[in-house]
């Protein structure tokens, strides 16, 4: 379970969805995006707040529901001390952030998801 949990989640792009594959997984139509953003800073600068429901990991692996107060309730598939962090922000549900092991992955993704909701 620790390692499925640790494990970098895997990001599948589809025709009209992104499929997160991790523990607390999401499936994300296209359709319920509101916007994709690239923010270059860390889950921890930006403010992780308090794990409701979720892996808080052994290090800075952090998957699943969360609610702070700046935030809100969100949904994270990060690495905390990783920039910069893609913020999905989502109609009518949680805004989900995501940040890969290195920040040229994480660059790589942004910007297949922008290429694939244009």
């Amino acid at each position: 379970m620790i390692y499925y949990s640790e494990k970098q989640p895997s990001i599948i792009i589809l025709d009209d969805s992104l499929q997160i594959k991790a523990i607390y997984g999401e499936n994300i139509e296209f359709a319920e995006i509101a916007g994709i953003s690239l923010i270059d800073k860390s889950m921890s600068d930006i403010g992780i707040g308090t794990r409701t429901n979720g892996y808080g990991g052994f290090g800075e692996t952090l998957k699943g529901n969360f609610k702070s107060g700046n935030l809100g309730e969100t949904l994270l598939f990060v690495e905390s001390r990783t920039s910069p962090t893609i913020k999905i922000e989502r109609i009518d549900k949680k805004d989900v952030y995501l940040s890969l092991s290195n920040s040229e992955s994480t660059d790589l993704l942004y910007q297949e998801l922008i290429a694939a909701i244009q």
